[in-house]
Order: structure tokens, then sequence, then C-alpha cells
């Protein structure tokens, strides 16, 4: 499940949380290649065939230029300690 405020709910039982970083350097377009792919595609596919938070990074990590910065928060409910 998704939400359109930039907060997924996956079915991997991760949490992922994200708020855009604004860049006015317009030279930062110099870096979108044929062999980028942007952000909102690289979350999708790591939303969907990631079980784990290391797994996530390595997804969405491919194929990025750098021009689209945000912050990130990924959460593994399995990890916390529930005492």
């Amino acid at each position: 499940m998704i939400s359109k405020d930039d907060f997924f709910m996956l079915g991997s039982g991760l949490k992922v949380l994200e708020t855009t970083l604004v860049n006015f350097n317009d030279s930062n377009m110099d870096w979108v290649k044929p062999t980028t792919a942007p952000s909102w595609i690289r979350t999708v596919v790591a939303n969907h065939l990631s079980n784990n938070i290391s797994e996530w990074v390595k997804y969405f990590n491919t194929s990025r230029s750098g021009t689209h910065n945000n912050q990130w928060v990924l959460v593994d409910p399995s990890k916390l300690d529930q005492t």
C-alpha cells in the first residue's frame, strides 16, 4: 500500500517516509543521462522488490542521477525491540 503523501507501508513490513529537498541548481540536469532513472521509478522498484532495508537501498541507488534529492526514513518494525 502506498499513499500520495510520500509515506509507504510495504507488504514486506518496511515503512518508508520521504521528504523532498528543493534544489534550484539547474546545472544538475547535466547529470541526467539515458542510463539513469527518475527518483519516482526507483522508489516504485525498491518498494516492490525489497524485503529489507539493505535491499531497498540497493535497488533505490541503481541508475540514479543525483538530481532529485530527498530525505528518507526507512523502518523495519521486525528489528525493533518489542519489550
